[in-house]
């Protein structure tokens, strides 16, 4: 993945937003957590049309993503979300699929850890250690006192979770799926995917034959 560092620009407009509005204090507790009502309305389908293909002939695996599908933007627990989405990993050979969720976040203070990643799947409740987690220098600006902070954490969750997050999809409902980022000094971040992105990410592997025959010798 390309560590990719938003323009200078996108850290002066949640800079100003928390100057001014709080955009980076943190959010209700995580039982209050809702969907926006514009993700929500989303459905499997919506989200399977719109599934980024990227086909690179000099890598091994295809990586089916639903990063184009909606844009992120929105405060949460303990952070703001810049980008959010869910990304399936297709092996050329064999079709064997691993899946990932990957997070963008803004935050002002102390720098987050962020080291444990945990939810709950079949019933219990899961702790994974995130697979990438990507910090960037810290931005300081007069007008708020504080300085901004940006990290990427990655964080590959079982194709069991995905069906499970697919199979509680509801139309309008606004129940996210949720995962809470753990950070060692109590910082934590929680977080959270749309029931229908999972579903419509399935679908669309479902829908997209990426298995090469094998060259013979």
């Amino acid at each position: 993945m390309n560590p990719d560092v938003p323009k200078v620009g996108a850290y002066r407009r949640l800079a100003s937003a928390a100057a001014l509005v709080g955009l980076l204090a943190f959010a209700p507790a995580a039982g209050a957590i809702e969907l926006p009502r514009s993700l929500a309305s989303l459905s499997p389908q919506d989200f399977a049309s719109r599934v980024a293909v990227i086909d690179d002939p000099l890598e091994d695996s295809v990586v089916l993503s639903t990063k184009p599908a909606y844009r992120r933007d929105r405060s949460i627990t303990g952070a703001h979300v810049g980008d959010a989405h869910l990304q399936a990993i297709v092996e050329r050979k064999t079709g064997a699929t691993s899946w990932r969720i990957s997070y963008d976040l803004y935050y002002a203070g102390p720098k987050k850890s962020l080291d444990v990643a945990q939810f709950r799947s079949g019933g219990e409740l899961r702790r994974v250690t995130p697979r990438i987690a990507y910090h960037w220098q810290d931005e300081c600006y007069e007008a708020i006192s504080t300085c901004s902070q940006y990290v990427r954490v990655v964080v590959d969750i079982p194709e069991a979770t995905v069906r499970e997050i697919a199979a509680s999809y509801r139309a309008a409902d606004r129940t996210p799926w949720l995962m809470r980022l753990k950070d060692r000094n109590g910082a934590d971040v929680t977080v959270g995917l749309a029931p229908a992105e999972a579903a419509g990410l399935l679908a669309a592997v479902q829908q997209t034959n990426v298995v090469r025959p094998l060259a013979a010798d």
